[in-house]
């Protein structure tokens, strides 16, 4: 046999382990990951979208709706010189030194974290302008559920953030913590009182989002109340009634619970995004 006939023929079988090799690997691979999954369904593991998907909300008891109202009328209120509650926050329990925080609704004049100091007559003003907005708020004590129409069966990586509206949440609870301090500053326990119960209804209301990120969402705003409820704490009008209320809200936050329904759906919506990646390679580019 010729030279050249030999070394087609070996560049032939290196070329043909070249496609075989990774082809095989990736078969193998595939077919570990289904029997994995399959052993999980075997172990009662949720696989499938229907069963980690939330249950629906009868629309009297959905709250999104009081959220994105109240949003709406706190940008409404914002003038053209742009409102205090708009570029300032006030935070509860700032830590001076090891094992000791400043009561901050005591202090003359407004602590911000870098040091400076606001006027508590801006926060009262700002405050009273948005009666409405903080009305609203309130009311999600009593309708702490949202359901804002997630569409997770487009999987994860076609889920948009707005969807879930993160960052109207976030602002609503800051808006309330300075609502909060506001009312202690003027010795109105019971305002205070009803601001942080919104701000835990307001984490409640994120517990059936099923994605991770609304777990770390809500255990940022659930942070911002826990130094409100101990703002409170230090009000000596503060009732043993109210304190019960409250006890009885924070037991209702199931955290545990929330991150497992959590983890159960990403893994649910990872797959529905890994069979789209694999069915079409434009998916991934759009994604990438």
């Amino acid at each position: 046999m010729k030279t050249r006939w030999k070394i087609l023929i070996v560049a032939g079988l290196v070329f043909s382990l070249a496609i075989l090799i990774p082809v095989t690997r990736h078969y193998q691979l595939r077919f570990a990951v289904e029997s994995y999954i399959a052993e999980l369904k075997a172990r009662g593991e949720p696989m499938e979208l229907a069963q980690v998907i939330p249950p629906p909300v009868p629309s009297e008891q959905n709250g999104g709706d009081i959220l994105l109202t109240a949003e709406s009328l706190f940008h409404e209120s914002v003038h053209a010189d742009i409102s205090f509650l708009e570029t300032n926050s006030i935070y509860g329990m700032r830590m001076v030194a090891p094992g000791k925080a400043m009561v901050c609704w005591q202090q003359p004049h407004v602590q911000n974290s870098f040091g400076g100091t606001n006027s508590w007559v801006d926060v009262t003003t700002d405050v009273a302008q948005n009666a409405k907005a903080f009305e609203l708020l309130l009311q999600l004590i009593e309708k702490p559920t949202f359901a804002f129409q997630v569409k997770y069966e487009k999987g994860v990586a076609d889920l948009e953030d707005t969807n879930f509206h993160f960052g109207q949440t976030k602002k609503s609870a800051q808006r309330l913590e300075s609502a909060a301090l506001c009312a202690l500053h003027q010795g109105d326990t019971v305002s205070a009182v009803k601001d942080l119960r919104a701000m835990l209804a307001l984490v409640k209301a994120m517990r059936e989002e099923r994605l991770v990120i609304s777990e770390l969402v809500r255990m940022a705003i659930a942070s911002m109340a826990l130094a409100v409820n101990w703002e409170v704490l230090q009000s000596p009008n503060f009732t043993d009634a109210q304190l019960a209320e409250l006890q009885q809200d924070w037991t209702k936050l199931d955290f545990i619970r929330g991150e497992e329904n959590a983890m159960a759906m990403e893994r649910v919506t990872g797959q529905i995004t890994a069979k789209k990646f694999r069915a079409s390679g434009s998916e991934l580019e759009n994604y990438l």
